[in-house]
């Protein structure tokens, strides 16, 4: 089964996962921790969450900024079997991966990046009060 685990900075993740909940309602298949927000250190709260998982499952981790402490972290955790990383994720990217059903390919994976990144632009040159904002 598809596993998604979305980890960050602060309360980002939880903030991520409260908006899939509201979109789709409540998700089991996606789990947030956030990170540095207690005195639980975050190796601790993945090492606990991936305890959970049955060997059989793929999980696409989501985190915030490419390259910074929870990104680095994760890494150690790509040589479980059906484990993929993705950086610097958005909402939009995390609301097409939450629709899809199975387990993306790497290419379908890209896609679905290629299309979140798309969404991120400056609104004040892009969109007008006239648009029908139907992107």
């Amino acid at each position: 089964m598809k596993q998604i685990l979305i980890a960050s900075h602060g309360h980002f993740a939880s903030g991520v996962k409260s908006t899939i909940d509201l979109i789709f309602g409540e998700r089991e298949d996606i789990t947030a921790i956030d990170c540095y927000t207690d005195d639980e250190q975050p190796k601790d709260k993945i090492e606990t969450y991936l305890g959970t998982l049955k060997p059989e499952d793929a999980l696409i981790i989501c985190t915030d900024i490419a390259g910074g402490s929870v990104n680095q972290l994760m890494v150690q955790y790509l040589s479980r079997p059906n484990t993929y990383l993705i950086a610097g994720v958005n909402v939009a990217f995390m609301v097409e991966l939450s629709m899809a059903p199975d387990m993306p390919s790497r290419e379908e994976l890209k896609a679905m990046i290629e299309r979140g990144r798309n969404q991120l632009m400056y609104a004040g040159e892009t969109l007008s009060a006239e648009d029908d904002f139907d992107l």
